[in-house]
Parts: structure tokens; sequence; C-alpha cells
């Protein structure tokens, strides 16, 4: 049974009736047949009389006379068997001098908590960034008749959002049918490890799991060349750093130092490279380095607001602010640069971006154009300046949610055939109504 209790309390100074447990037009009480719906007027209510609560619809309750309710007293109506199912019923409650306030009523066959499943728009996360905040997936609650509870636990220190305009946090929060919903999670601050997102939606819960890879710096081994022959100190300089103009001597290269990793075991190592003393040329023979992110690009979002007028924003990824490539200071020059786009949420049914579009090596790719947001990838760039750009301008009265996916490349300039990538993300959301 759904046995409901209204209550109703009036102000005298505004002139307004403020009720509890009234249900609204999109979110009415829902009750079964043979419930009962108790209208409670408040003893310190200042009405200076009775209300009168009436609209009683024949098709919802057994007795669809008007009722009036002195401060401290109650009154009570029933539903009818047969009655009207899914039809919400408005009730007005009246008295001379105040504001006409409502409850919404709909007669339901069951109150159903259980959403449709939604596992399939949460995802688990691999290759994560540590420490870096993900969107797990966003999805539209369906299948329920009523208000429950979106709750969400783990050790990712997950989060939500309710809607374009809602506020993200840990939070327990009330959804609804139709309710849309954003879960995040951060990734683990060490390698190697994993984190945990439970997302909980009136009687089902989803897990995912948010994982960072082995670490970057104990991966592949890029082999020195020449192998053989000749070497020169600017073979030794194109492979390990510095760039080219930068004052550099063979000391700077002992084993353990700026550019040369300290490693003596596996196959390649750096063992027959001095950590001091003498060094030579021919000490470089059968050496290595690695590549990787030492530093990964982030996530990046904002916030556009066009209830008044458009909106823009410009999210961007340079090398003087957010990457760093290792082994050395100097790895950024010694790579080339790639990157694949893919928008993978474009969600959101008022209006479209008057701009949409990602930047990249000296081109530009217009997102405006549904078939250009599918995955892409731009070709190797040997620009060591140059930076990922993504542009979005919203006009007014715009409602979206934007997430792009990049995936990042490097490859060493010298040994081309030796690659690593990182993934990351950009979150756009877009409140206009």
């Amino acid at each position: 049974m759904a046995n409901e209790t209204v209550t109703v309390f009036g102000d005298q100074e505004t002139s307004e009736f403020f009720t509890g447990n009234s249900g609204t037009s999109s979110n009415p009480l829902l009750m079964l047949v043979g419930d009962t719906l108790t209208i409670s007027h408040a003893s310190y209510s200042q009405t200076n009389g009775a209300i009168y609560v009436s609209s009683w619809a024949s098709s919802h309750w057994t007795s669809t006379t008007g009722v009036s309710v002195g401060a401290g007293s109650t009154a009570t109506k029933t539903v009818k068997t047969g009655a009207t199912l899914n039809v919400t019923d408005t009730i007005s409650i009246q008295r001379t001098g105040f504001t006409t306030a409502y409850i919404y009523v709909k007669i339901v066959s069951g109150i159903d908590t259980t959403p449709n499943d939604f596992s399939g728009s949460l995802s688990n996360k691999t290759g994560a960034v540590p420490s870096q905040e993900y969107l797990i997936g966003s999805f539209q609650v369906s299948g329920i008749n009523t208000s429950v509870s979106l709750s969400v636990s783990g050790t990712a220190s997950p989060q939500s959002q309710v809607g374009n305009s809602g506020t993200k946090s840990s939070s327990v929060k009330t959804v609804n049918n139709g309710s849309q919903c954003y879960i995040y999670g951060t990734a683990p601050s060490s390698y190697n490890s994993s984190s945990t997102v439970s997302t909980t939606v009136g009687s089902t819960t989803v897990s995912r799991t948010i994982s960072t890879p082995a670490d970057p710096a104990t991966g592949t081994r890029i082999p020195f060349t020449p192998s053989s022959g000749t070497i020169s100190l600017d073979d030794v300089r194109s492979f390990f750093g510095p760039k080219a103009g930068t004052n550099i001597a063979l000391g700077d290269y002992y084993r353990g130092g700026t550019y040369v990793i300290n490693t003596t075991t596996g196959s390649p190592n750096n063992s027959g490279i001095p950590a001091s003393g003498q060094i030579d040329l021919n000490d470089f023979y059968n050496s290595f380095t690695t590549m990787y992110f030492s530093t990964a690009p982030s996530n990046k979002s904002d916030f556009l607001v066009t209830s008044t007028s458009s909106d823009t924003t410009t999210l961007n990824w340079n090398r003087v602010d957010d990457w760093e490539i290792g082994y050395g200071p100097d790895m950024e020059d010694g790579v080339d640069y790639r990157i694949t786009h893919e928008t993978t949420v474009y969600g959101g049914n008022i209006n479209e971006p008057s701009v949409y579009q990602i930047s990249f090596g000296g081109t530009t790719r217009d997102l405006t154009v549904a078939a250009n947001r599918s995955s892409h990838t731009f070709a190797y760039s040997s620009n060591n300046a140059n930076a990922i750009t993504v542009t979005v301008t919203a006009p007014t009265t715009t409602e979206k949610f934007i997430e792009g996916k990049i995936t990042f490349t490097i490859r060493h300039k010298e040994q081309t055939s030796y690659t690593d990538s990182v993934v990351f993300y950009y979150y756009v959301t877009i409140y206009g109504p």
C-alpha cells in the first residue's frame, strides 16, 4: 500500500500555502487502488479558518465531495476500485485571500523502483593516468514510476551529476524516470592499480573499475643506433637528447645522469656506459633509452551557459603546460606527435553548436558534421610546438553534453617503429533553457 499524507500550512504574510508531500505535475504522488490520501491542516496554520480541498476526480476517488479542513484537523479520501490508471489528478487547496495550491496524484498498478538496465552506458577505464578523473558514463533513467535515490560508492572517489545544470558531488541524489545522470571516478594515484565505482539507482547497482597501466618508465626499450661502425656525438645527441643548439659534452651522458637511464640488467641495457670517469663513444653500443609520458595530458572540461546569449569555450593542450616526455628533459624534441579523435558522447536535443572543431598539426576538423565525429587519425607532425585545440560555440538556449576521446601517440624520431600513447578526454556541458 502507498497511503500518503499531505501537510498544509497557510502563511498569512505571503498569502500562500506551503505543502509537504503534495507532488508536482511532472512528479506526482503515486498511489494504488484502495490507498488513502490524508489532508492534514497544520495546527499552527495562519489561515484564520478552514481550508477547502476540492476537484476530486470521479475516475480516482470513492467520494468527489470537497472537504473543509480546520487547523489541527485532517480529512481522508480513498482511491476507488477500478480507478483510471496513469492519469494525474490535480486537487486544489483554497482559502479566501490565499493563492490556490495543488496536490498531484497518479494511480498506478504498482510501484516500480527497478530501473531498466543501464550497465551498458557505464564502462571500465583501462590505461588511465594516475589521479586523473574520468567520466565513467552517462545514462537516462527509465523503467521506474516513482522517485528513487541515486548514490555512488567505491575507492575511486566517485561523484554523480543529475542533469546538465546539476552539481557534481558524492552526495545521494533523487532521480525520476527520464533523469539524465553522469557518473565520474578518479584513477588510483599509482601505476598498476585499480579503483572502483559503484552506481546504485533504486534497487539496481552497477560496478566499474578504473585501472592504471604498468609504470611506463619500465616499459619498451629503444635500442641505440648505430649498432656497429662509427659513432658520432651527434648520433648520441639525436638519440638521447638534448635538442640541437644546446651545448653538450660527452660527460653529460654518464649512466644515471640527465640523459641516460641507470639500468644495467635486461637487454639491451646501459651497463657499458660508465657512471663516472672516462667515457668513450664506443661505450654506447648496445645501450638504450625509453620513451613515455612522464606527465600525460589531463582531462579538461568547461560549462557553457546559454540562457540569455551564446557562449564559447576553447580547450587547449600544449607541450609547455600539459605534457612531459621521458626519459630525459628534452625527449619532447626527439619524438613526433599524432592524435586520434572520436566524439564519444553527443547528447541533448535543444539546438546545435554553431562551432565544434578540433585542430592539430595545422589541420582543423569540423565536428558539427556528424560523420566527422567518428574516429579519425591525424597525420604525424614533427612540429615540436604543436598543440591540440577544441573549440565549441553554442547559440542561445542550446542544451548539449559532449564528450571527446583523444588518443595521443608519440614515436621516436630516430627509431620510428617505437611508439607510446595515452588516452585523455574532454567534456563540454552546455546548459540553456
